[in-house]
């Protein structure tokens, strides 16, 4: 998914799983940074800001985001991807977050 968002981007360069590093950033080529997190190994918010990432000049994609997420941020999307139903389908929810998603409605194409 966030290779996806990167091409939507322009990211220029590989988009590479940030598992080691914890979070990886992304030039674009004429837009906000792309930051993608790996959060996994993280406990809570403190540790999330320790990383120092520009939150409000960024894109950012933090997978494993945990219940520490809710209280950092105004507006933000969760998107959860369910794959158990067949072997290469894929089901997402998104669920807005925050005044900025209030008026959006989220349709599942159904």
């Amino acid at each position: 998914m966030t290779r996806g968002i990167g091409a939507g981007l322009e990211a220029i360069g590989t988009i590479q799983s940030p598992t080691f590093v914890l979070a990886r950033t992304h030039r674009t080529k004429d837009g906000p940074k792309l930051v993608h997190v790996d959060a996994y190994r993280l406990s809570s918010a403190i540790e999330l800001d320790d990383l120092d990432i520009d939150f409000s000049n960024s894109i950012v994609v933090i997978e494993w985001p945990r219940d520490f997420i809710d209280d950092s941020f105004e507006n933000w999307l969760l998107i959860e991807i369910d794959r158990s139903s067949k072997e290469d389908v894929r089901e997402l929810e998104i669920t807005g977050h925050g005044p900025r998603w209030q008026e959006v409605k989220f349709d599942s194409g159904n």
